[in-house]
């Protein structure tokens, strides 16, 4: 601090504890979208649009057509087996019919999705031995407002969490199924993208643990509104 010969001290791969398994900012407006852990869990993007219309500094749009989506290549990290975490934040008019946000296999592990039986409800989903457990939000998205949308399992229940409140939970107790199939950001992977989103999708995050109601809901203040959650006080002198 206050040394301006001092070296840049960023370290990107640091900033994200061990347990996130892949941190996409949705920053890059072409090329490779690069993965902040130290995973490599990169994105390619197939069709979607750069917006700087982001909630933090660019996102890609997504217009549910089929060649709307990010790819990210299948890789011993994503087959999470246990404890998961995933989160988003999404801007859409409709989550419309099973639309995903994030998509790991189809129907075999893991998806952040439109509920199965309630259209614009957020919800989780995972697959143990071909059987699928899910937990939906109450909450409706249908006001084209940003929303960060999360998902936890603790091994024994499903969490889902909206704006970073606790919105309704579901017991399951079992493991994660894993699949060779590519993680997709945007729509289903089952012999090619399907169930497409509508909307704006940023900060696409995966952690294999279950992380806690007061770790999410600090996610989502920092990220929604840094300046009324975080009070600095003045800078201390030497007397």
């Amino acid at each position: 601090y206050g040394n301006s010969g001092c070296s840049s001290q960023e370290n990107v791969s640091d900033t994200w504890d061990s347990n996130y398994v892949m941190v996409q900012h949705l920053n890059e407006s072409s090329g490779t979208l690069y993965d902040s852990t130290s995973n490599d869990n990169d994105g390619t993007n197939n069709g979607a649009t750069f917006t700087s219309s982001a909630k933090i500094d660019g996102a890609y749009d997504f217009d549910s057509s089929e060649d709307d989506y990010i790819s990210v290549s299948e890789s011993f990290s994503l087959n999470i087996t246990q404890e998961i975490t995933i989160s988003a934040w999404v801007k859409t008019a409709s989550l419309e019919d099973k639309s995903k946000i994030v998509s790991k296999g189809k129907d075999k592990t893991y998806t952040l999705h439109a509920s199965f039986d309630n259209d614009d409800q957020p919800a989780l989903s995972i697959w143990d031995g071909g059987d699928g457990q899910s937990v939906a939000s109450t909450y409706t998205i249908t006001d084209n407002s940003w929303h960060y949308v999360a998902g936890t399992f603790s091994g024994s229940q499903l969490e889902i969490f909206i704006d970073g409140t606790s919105n309704n939970t579901a017991g399951y107790i079992g493991d994660i199924d894993t699949t060779a199939d590519d993680l997709i950001i945007g729509a289903d992977n089952n012999l090619g993208p399907k169930e497409f989103f509508n909307g704006i999708i940023d900060e696409v995050r995966i952690s294999n643990t279950n992380r806690t109601a007061g770790w999410i809901s600090t996610s989502y203040n920092t990220m929604n509104n840094a300046s009324t959650f975080i009070s600095v006080g003045d800078e201390e002198t030497q007397s």
